[in-house]
């Protein structure tokens, strides 16, 4: 992934526009490290629904960025979105490599240990935080 030497404006315009706006996915799967972590939480925004056309391409270029999307994970975690964060989980973060896991151990414990809640989404969120801090608590 060479640097392509997009200014900050012409990254922005990367983004997608609405859900269906899949036009810049080849670009923005092709951006160095640096250039894609300008955007990278607008990008990370769109991973709030896997209905959304523009949700499954983004997250097959975004494991490839499993290295550097940590703190935009951990931003998403700390928030009050339980379906955003159950998608997140289990769409992109199930499939990282154990190491990239291991720095969101807080974040997983935290949701495992909240108290017991009668909303599925919740219940669902927690059985998935649950699968990825066993896999890498050993």
């Amino acid at each position: 992934m060479a640097d392509n030497n997009f200014n900050e404006d012409e990254l922005f315009r990367l983004v997608p526009t609405d859900k269906f706006d899949e036009s810049s996915l080849d670009k923005i799967d092709i951006l160095s490290d640096p250039e894609i972590q300008i955007i990278m939480m607008e990008l990370v925004e769109w991973l709030q629904d896997p209905n959304w056309p523009v949700f499954d391409k983004l997250t097959e270029i975004l494991k490839k960025r499993q290295h550097i999307l940590i703190p935009y994970i951990k931003n998403v975690l700390e928030s009050g979105d339980v379906e955003w964060k159950k998608y997140l989980l289990e769409y992109l973060v199930s499939n990282f490599a154990d190491e990239y896991i291991i720095p969101l151990k807080e974040e997983l414990y935290a949701i495992i240990s909240a108290e017991e809640s009668d909303d599925e989404d919740f219940t669902d969120l927690q059985a998935i935080a649950n699968k990825l801090y066993a896999r890498v608590n050993n």
